[in-house]
């Protein structure tokens, strides 16, 4: 339930018009399940040795799934990104029927136009502790 509410809220901030926000939810949302599935898979123990055998059949299955999401995206997002009408729509029919008043002044802290010193180096710092986090726990021959 919790992760239909994560969704939820940032497909709300996205409707709204605070895209950045929306999709800063959504990325941190889907690093942490990565970064949970990553410790999932170290604590399972599997050798690289086994990971590496018989790889090679699986590569017709990679390109063709690649090759699926490309055309499935392609044809799902409009071919000019710029054109903002479903979504401009979308947040003003959204605020007609519920009313949303929302105050600017706290999104704005967090606009990346004017802050994209701080997400750069935030995005750096939290990369950084990800690589120490599997370093710590790899062991040491």
């Amino acid at each position: 339930m919790r992760k239909g509410l994560f969704i939820n809220i940032a497909c709300l901030l996205i409707l709204v018009g605070y895209n950045y926000i929306g999709l800063s939810y959504i990325l941190v949302y889907v690093g942490a399940v990565s970064i949970l599935f990553l410790f999932i898979l170290m604590l399972i123990n599997i050798r690289i040795s086994e990971l590496l055998s018989e790889t090679n059949n699986d590569i017709p299955l990679a390109v063709l799934t690649v090759l699926l999401f490309y055309y499935i995206v392609g044809q799902v997002l409009p071919s000019n990104l710029t054109d903002n009408t479903i979504v401009s729509y979308l947040s003003n029919s959204f605020s007609e029927i519920y009313n949303v008043q929302l105050e600017n002044e706290f999104f704005n802290i967090v606009d990346l136009k004017q802050q994209i010193a701080y997400a750069s180096v935030s995005s750096v710092i939290l990369l950084l502790g990800m690589v120490g986090a599997i370093v710590i726990t790899i062991k040491q021959k």
